[in-house]
Order: structure tokens, then C-alpha cells, then sequence
């Protein structure tokens, strides 16, 4: 019979983070200049952007024609997209162990750990959602609803032939995004139609595509049916920029709440980091694309 009683205490070392399709690795971060004011990051009490919008340029005869007697044409003014408003949010995460089985450095460093390696999934849960922040979200508002290409279940070579039309449609040349689960990013790799550039994913035509865990293809658009079975949504959208604040510690030393017992003897720590993501909603679009 095995003695017991007897075992070593170990270490086990963290889990590697992930290096492919994290929305984090592919989304672009906000310079330091535009949310920085008096050496204190404002973007933690949200940002306010004017979208770029999705209209092309116009387009005429050139002045210098033969009859056009070389007057030019009064040009049509666009009118820049009104402002949008997207409040920031908190991640956190706490632990408490004994001080028999842990030091506070220890503990404290898995909680670290934690914000940093599931920062992406929480921007990626947050894009779709918005359920931290209570602002904008990829899957749409009564205000801001996605352009629904097809809400009947596609293939996933014509969901990504609709993808990628629409955000040709929208951004007329510009880069944009591509969001699916990770499983199906991995089906998108295996038939040819996404490809690892040694940074990111990219589409035939040069979109990054992002396969988060935190996204799981099951966010459905506002007032769409959801899906079902071996169905999932797909999303396009404009290039998303985030900021993200470093990860603050602090040392809880009042006993849990929700606790009856005293807990004199236990290490409880406690981080937290803030963040913020923003994107132009009107160049968004939804299929929903069958993996069967």
C-alpha cells in the first residue's frame, strides 16, 4: 500500500499562452498620445471617436475635358459620421489559499498570470457583447444593427466568398477583420482559405482573420436567430483598436464577505487591469455559416 502524508510540494509552471489567431495579436492599440492627458490614461473613462464610415469616393469627368470649358463642378460635401461613445471596463481576478499551502508572492503571481494570458479572450467576449462595458457590440443594438448578409446557413467557402465581398463593399481597399470560433478558424486553414502570414491569419485577399478563444460562434446579430447544431455566426468588420492597462495588485486583508468563518490565516490576493475597444460598426456584417 502507498504511504501517504509523505508528498512533495511542486510548481507546476503556467501554461504557455497561445501564439495564433488571439484578437490581441491582431487588433491594433490605441497610441499612448490620444488617451494620455497630464500623465493620466483618460481612455479608462472611455474614448470618443468619429467613425471613418464606409462611403467611396466620388467620382467625375475630368476638369479638363473638351466640353467641359474647364469649370470644375461644385464636389458634394460627405458629412463625417457623428461621434460614438464606448465606455471602458474591468477585468479581475481573485484568489484566496492558506498560508500554510501558499506565500502571498506565489498566489499574487497567478492572479498576474491570469490577466495577463486571458486578456485577449476577455476583449474578444467583450467585443461581442459589450456585457462589462454596456456599450457598443459587435453583434449590434437597436441603434447600430450589422448588416446581415445571410442569416440561412451557409457553406464555409461562401461564407467566406460573402465576407469577403462585403468588407470589399464597405472598405473599398482597406484592411478588416474577419472573427470566427477557434475551431473554425482551424476548419478556414485547412481548406486554403485562411493562411498564417508569421503574424496573423489572412484571407485571400489580405483580411486578418481571428479565431479568440473568447469568441464562440455563437453570438448572435440583434434580432437574428441564433444558431444551432453545427451552425456558428461569422462577423466582419472594420479593424478593431483597444487600449489595455498593466495588471494592478493589491493585497485584500479584510476577511471574504461571504465567508462565516474568520479567515485569519489565508493569503488573498487581488488584480485587476482595465480595458477599452473600439471599431467602426458601420462596416460590420454577419453570416451564418454551417461547419457540418
Amino acid at each position: 500500500m502507498a504511504l501517504t502524508g509523505y508528498e512533495v510540494d511542486i510548481n507546476l509552471p503556467a501554461p504557455p499562452q497561445r501564439e495564433r489567431g488571439l484578437l490581441l495579436d491582431a487588433a491594433q492599440s490605441i497610441p499612448p498620445d490620444e488617451i494620455v492627458r497630464s500623465n493620466v490614461n483618460r481612455a479608462w473613462l472611455g474614448v470618443k471617436w468619429m467613425p471613418w464610415g464606409t462611403d467611396m469616393l466620388d467620382l467625375d469627368a475630368s476638369d479638363c475635358d473638351v466640353g467641359y470649358n474647364f469649370t470644375a463642378d461644385e464636389p458634394v460635401l460627405r458629412r463625417v459620421p457623428d461621434e460614438l461613445i464606448q465606455p471602458a471596463f474591468l477585468m479581475w481576478d481573485a484568489l484566496k489559499c492558506s498560508t500554510i499551502s501558499s506565500t502571498p508572492e506565489w498566489l499574487r503571481a497567478r492572479v498576474v498570470r491570469n490577466l495577463r494570458v486571458y486578456a485577449s479572450a476577455a476583449f474578444a467576449g467583450e467585443l461581442a457583447t459589450a456585457a462589462a462595458s454596456g456599450g457598443l457590440a459587435i453583434t449590434g443594438t437597436n441603434l447600430l444593427t450589422p448588416n446581415i448578409i445571410n442569416a440561412t446557413a451557409q457553406s464555409i467557402r461562401l461564407s467566406m466568398y460573402h465576407l469577403e465581398t462585403h468588407l470589399a463593399s464597405v472598405l473599398h481597399g482597406a484592411a478588416g477583420m474577419i472573427h470566427v470560433s477557434s475551431g473554425l478558424l482551424g476548419l478556414l486553414v485547412a481548406d486554403d482559405l485562411a493562411e498564417w502570414d508569421g503574424r496573423v491569419y489572412r484571407s485571400a485577399s489580405g483580411h486578418i482573420v481571428v479565431g479568440d478563444p473568447g469568441w464562440t460562434g455563437q453570438y448572435t446579430p440583434y434580432l437574428s436567430s441564433a444558431a444551432t447544431g453545427d451552425q456558428e455566426w461569422m462577423y466582419a468588420t472594420a479593424p478593431i483598436w483597444y487600449a489595455i492597462s498593466e495588471v494592478n495588485t493589491t493585497e485584500i486583508l479584510t476577511d471574504d464577505p461571504g465567508d462565516t468563518n474568520l479567515l485569519k490565516n489565508m493569503n488573498q490576493p487581488f488584480a485587476k487591469r482595465h480595458g477599452v475597444i473600439t471599431w467602426d460598426p458601420s462596416a460590420t456584417g454577419a453570416i451564418k455559416v454551417t461547419v457540418a
